[in-house]
């Protein structure tokens, strides 16, 4: 497709009153184009017809990614529609926070990690309805009878974000069929609306940070006799932060029974060990830094764990890590 449109992103930089003080975000805005009034669905067919022009995009997606592993636990792969995801004719994508979707003329706003060499990535997509372009993290991603195929539009990188400080970036996009999505992996990749693995509305743990995740295995790997730093998080559905919000105390976390896993710590070069993690009340992570080392090659959840101080039940299940030489 010939058409080329820049589309500015607007970064509003904000130090987190209310966060940990390490988990600095910023804030981006993106004002997204107009659609066009064409149908969505091809004559006579019961799906929704691939996009011909950008203007014909009626829905919106970003995914956000970076560097450190926490930006990179999810892949996406890019090709044609009709090829196997293996192929990755077009790419991958790899990213960590994501969000869909948003109709086309609205404003679409999203927190970020603050840091360097962040790399925003716009997708796009056409829906049946406006009904079906909303909370996919919720709701799931809607079925092929009421969405077309994603498409990566265009990605900006290399983002220095600092606090206190206001960037305005042109997003090139371009639509091209070789940039369509065809599979999506990772811990809390968008994932269809039937799909088992995704969509839980039991709120889970992650030890974000452990490791690296590998999209084949479906593991966070980690490496025998390496100290990670990590915080304890706690999530629902497709990667969205919870809070258990009728609690009035901390959530501890005993991790006793990871013993034959690994070691966890409280003082950074995993010293101090410790069996008690703790997110605070109103929080979704722990607002202190803690470490993992194991000393075996070993894998295993965090199915074990016990969590007290909460009201709803929690998941460990949800994270499987394997650590290996």
């Amino acid at each position: 497709m010939k058409n080329i449109f820049f589309l500015p992103i607007i970064f509003f930089l904000i130090q987190g009153c209310t966060r940990a003080a390490n988990t600095d975000s910023s804030r981006i805005q993106i004002q997204l184009p107009s659609e066009s009034t064409l149908s969505s669905k091809a004559l006579g067919s019961i799906s929704v017809a691939e996009p011909e022009t950008l203007d014909q995009i009626n829905c919106y997606g970003v995914f956000v990614g970076g560097p450190d592993e926490s930006l990179r636990r999810n892949v996406c792969t890019l090709g044609t529609k009709s090829e196997s995801p293996s192929l990755r004719s077009g790419g991958v994508v790899f990213f960590g926070d994501w969000m869909a979707a948003v109709p086309a003329g609205k404003k679409f706003e999203m927190e970020v990690p603050s840091g360097v060499d962040r790399v925003i990535h716009l997708v796009g997509f056409k829906t049946d309805s406006a009904d079906d372009c909303n909370d996919f993290k919720i709701n799931g991603v809607p079925s092929e009878d009421k969405m077309s195929s994603a498409y990566l539009l265009g990605s900006v990188g290399r983002l220095n974000l600092k606090p206190d400080e206001t960037v305005t970036v042109p997003v090139a996009m371009k639509l091209d069929s070789g940039k369509t999505i065809t599979g999506c992996i990772g811990p809390d990749a968008p994932k269809g609306k039937n799909d088992d693995s995704g969509g839980s509305y039991i709120p889970y743990l992650r030890f974000e940070g452990i490791g690296s995740y590998n999209a084949d295995l479906k593991v966070d790997e980690a490496v025998v006799y390496t100290c990670y730093a990590f915080q304890p998080s706690l999530y629902i559905g497709q990667g969205i932060a919870w809070t258990d919000r009728d609690r009035t105390g901390d959530i501890h976390i005993d991790v006793t029974a990871l013993s034959g896993l690994g070691q966890f710590y409280s003082g950074s070069g995993c010293t101090n060990q410790t069996v008690d993690l703790v997110i605070p009340v109103g929080q979704n992570k722990s607002a202190v830094t803690y470490y993992f080392k194991s000393n075996v090659s070993v894998t295993g959840n965090l199915a074990p764990v016990v969590f007290t101080g909460n009201t709803k039940e929690i998941t460990g299940a949800q994270q499987t890590i394997k650590v290996r030489y």
